[in-house]
């Protein structure tokens, strides 16, 4: 039921309006014990006033009921006085009757007191019954300064309204920030348990952290997010309520930037914020959350999904230069959205998105998860009854991203709807993967290319790349690349972890541009399977379940980022690479040695039938099929126009935020079985210089900065490419003639 409420706060009214002491901002969702949702736009607290007690006042948008009293924009002012000995209340406050619903945190103590003052707001309902609510608050001290750790805590950074947040054993908690005596900010909570007979105050996190907020995860967790000053999101743990804070590197930390203005502001200015929120879709626990983007003048509203290990962008859902605070709501399976807009006249003006659009596209993403997962744990890699099943069991735990044999355009997808690989140069669809042809063919799939959202960062602390190669054709110099992780290293591209295919068979791991040989060795034909781990600086390439020798020395600093996962071209080999890549999977920690064993048992049978794993074990893995730019399994239909009643906000249904512009299908070759292997070479060499999978013409976030930065390492490589075409034109340099005889010869071959 939406609506705003008219008469809930039963409280005495003051026979006189008295002087505005302090106002707190926020924005929230306020659902009373009806089911009825408030827009609560902050709170205004007066002094005492003769025999007036002291009073506050939640600000609201609207007068009336129904969904256009959002829109209005005046606001419907109710307040309600103190009672500080309510036994319920001040006995933790969780009567029958009674719910503890915000605090208000002031940020500097008042001439006249030494110590700051909290102000806790409840709800009840008179004589139980629920369409009667009232509200009361009680105050509580925080004496100045206090020891938090090594730190001198000296007082709260603005006056603010946060949400409280009641756990499922009953204790009430709500996120601050400090400042300490040198003039830095932290976030906390403050919380409060059944048998307390005072609110705690939690440990610190990191330096710079501002605008938390908190949420009960799985298995009695707590969860922080916070904007930091270095300009992306920080998300902690917490197992104690938290008294200790441990920052999640390996899934959501330091992925979503916040938003350059929020950044800049004053420390006086920060305050809660309430645009992460969980829900339960499916009997899968997940988060949503809404990233503010300021682009020029705009101002844009992302949505954004996550299982705290998957990531999915949901879309975007609306724009305006003046948007200022927004509230995210799951209630009863639906999605809400309000944000606060403020006009120049100093008017705010609230506006609701009903997000039923995309709520539909959440519900199948999360079902995409879950069958996934299904299908992966669920693969054999023996149909024997007598088969240990688990001991060749995929993990799907911490598994994050899988390349398949999914590809639409220039794109590679990944099967659990996140980040995409970008596909380069000739490449042809093989069973459940892709084969590249000749140079400057491959794959990217990025890390730190958006700056705007980074799913893959936990790839800079640990992470495990498992992949099944087949190598086609012995390179013609020493070596050729294979797969490997490229990262950021003082404004240039290097090799952090690379596995190369050499000339004598034998296989070379690269260490930060250090190559060291193998004594393993290759086949042409035939399939291995390569694992690349990475943590705390240390590096491990397995191939057919042999471990190469790396070296240590892998630590990556501050400054630097992986940039990305390569697949055939590594941008900088002159030697083109002739592989096939299937059944690649990211995991965001390292897998252990027995898990490891499973996965490389169970390679030949995931995610497809019998009958093509058998087909795959006898040779014939290079049956290639034609690549259609068509509609993939996982791309649902979802209208592009959510309507709302004063506001419109458009989805963009994509894994990434990019755009909807029609892509050019991946050039392909077809290559009939029955062709020798000299014709096969002659056809990649003749389509390698005519077509490559064009520039993307995309103008958003990862998609442009992906290809600028694709686009770049080719170019820096080009006149070591020649004759060779990688920007979808056509070169002819030095030998002309006998390049068009080579051509001529190509096609009366190929059409005889």
């Amino acid at each position: 039921m939406l609506g705003c409420i008219s008469g809930y706060a039963q409280g005495e009214e003051p026979q006189e309006k008295t002087t505005l002491l302090r106002t707190f901002n926020g924005s929230h969702i306020l659902e009373l014990e009806n089911g009825q949702l408030v827009a609560i736009n902050g709170a205004n607290l007066y002094p005492r006033n003769g025999s007036q007690p002291d009073s506050i006042e939640l600000l609201t948008p609207a007068n009336g009921v129904g969904e256009n009293a959002w829109w209005n924009t005046n606001r419907d002012l109710f307040r309600f006085h103190s009672y500080e000995y309510n036994p319920f209340v001040r006995h933790y406050g969780f009567g029958r009757w009674f719910r503890a619903m915000y605090a208000l945190v002031e940020s500097n103590n008042p001439p006249s007191q030494e110590n700051s003052v909290l102000h806790i707001v409840w709800m009840n309902t008179l004589n139980g019954v629920i369409e009667k609510n009232s509200f009361t608050y009680t105050t509580f001290n925080i004496a100045y300064p206090f020891m938090e750790g090594t730190a001198s805590v000296v007082r709260f950074p603005a006056d603010t309204i946060s949400k409280i947040l009641t756990t499922k054993n009953n204790t009430l908690l709500f996120p601050v920030q400090f400042v300490t005596e040198d003039n830095k900010v932290f976030s906390t909570v403050l919380y409060y348990r059944p048998h307390d007979k005072q609110w705690n105050v939690g440990g610190l996190t990191d330096e710079g952290t501002y605008n938390p907020t908190v949420m009960e995860w799985e298995n009695d967790k707590l969860m922080m997010i916070t904007q930091h000053t270095s300009g992306y999101y920080r998300v902690y743990e917490s197992t104690d309520l938290g008294k200790n804070w441990k920052e999640s590197i390996s899934t959501l930390s330091r992925v979503w930037a916040t938003s350059t203005v929020t950044t800049n502001k004053p420390t006086t200015e920060r305050g809660s914020q309430n645009n992460f929120i969980t829900a339960t879709i499916d009997n899968k626990s997940v988060i949503l959350f809404t990233q503010s983007v300021v682009s020029g003048e705009k101002k844009q509203l992302h949505l954004w999904l996550t299982d705290n290990t998957h990531i999915y962008y949901v879309g975007f859902i609306a724009t305006d230069p003046n948007a200022a605070t927004s509230t995210l709501l799951f209630k009863n399976g639906e999605l809400y959205f309000r944000y606060l807009i403020l006009e120049r006249e100093g008017n705010p003006q609230v506006l609701f998105v009903d997000l039923s659009t995309a709520m539909e596209r959440i519900k199948s993403v999360v079902k995409k998860w879950t069958e996934q997962d299904q299908t992966l744990t669920e693969s054999r890699c023996c149909t024997d009854e007598n088969c240990a099943s688990s001991e060749c069991r995929i993990p799907t735990t911490g598994l994050v991203g899988y390349l398949s044999g999914n590809i639409d355009g220039d794109k590679w997808r990944d099967e659990y709807l996140g980040v995409n690989a970008v596909l380069i140069g000739t490449v042809m669809k093989v069973t459940n993967g892709l084969k590249f042809m000749g140079p400057g063919s491959g794959a990217i799939w990025p890390v730190s290319i958006n700056v705007l959202a980074r799913q893959y960062h936990f790839t800079n602390y640990a992470f495990t790349l498992v992949a099944t190669v087949t190598i086609h054709k012995v390179p013609k110099n020493d070596s050729s690349p294979l797969l490997g992780v490229r990262m950021w290293d003082n404004n240039k591209h290097s090799i952090l972890l690379g596995v190369s295919y050499n000339n004598d068979k034998t296989w070379s791991a690269t260490n930060r541009g250090t190559k060291s040989k193998s004594t393993g060795t290759w086949e042409v034909d035939n399939e291995s399977s390569l694992v690349l781990t990475f943590k705390n600086g240390t590096g491990s390439v397995y191939i057919n379940s042999t471990r190469l020798h790396v070296g240590t020395n892998l630590n990556i600093e501050e400054v630097v980022k992986i940039s990305h996962f390569y697949f055939g071209w590594d941008g900088e080999s002159v030697e083109g690479s002739h592989i096939s890549v299937k059944d690649v999977m990211l995991y965001n920690r390292v897998l252990s040695k027995e898990e490891i064993a499973a996965l490389l048992r169970s390679r030949m049978n995931i995610s497809f039938s019998p009958s093509d794993a058998e087909e795959i074990q006898e040779g014939t893995n290079d049956k290639s099929s034609q690549v259609q730019n068509t509609e993939t399994p996982q791309d649902i239909d979802t209208p592009t126009q959510m309507e709302t009643t004063n506001a419109s906000a458009t989805v963009q249904p994509e894994s990434q935020p990019e755009s909807q512009e029609n892509q050019q299908p991946a050039p392909v070759v077809e290559i009939p079985p029955e062709k020798t292997q000299q014709e096969v070479n002659t056809t990649e060499n003749k389509t390698s210089t005519e077509t490559t999978v064009p520039d993307s013409s995309t103008n958003t976030m990862q998609q442009d900065l992906l290809q600028n930065t694709t686009q770049s390492m080719i170019n820096n490589n080009v006149n070591a490419h020649k004759n060779k075409s990688i920007d979808g034109t056509v070169r002819i340099y030095e030998s002309v003639l006998p390049m068009l005889l080579l051509v001529l010869w190509a096609l009366a071959t190929v059409f005889p």
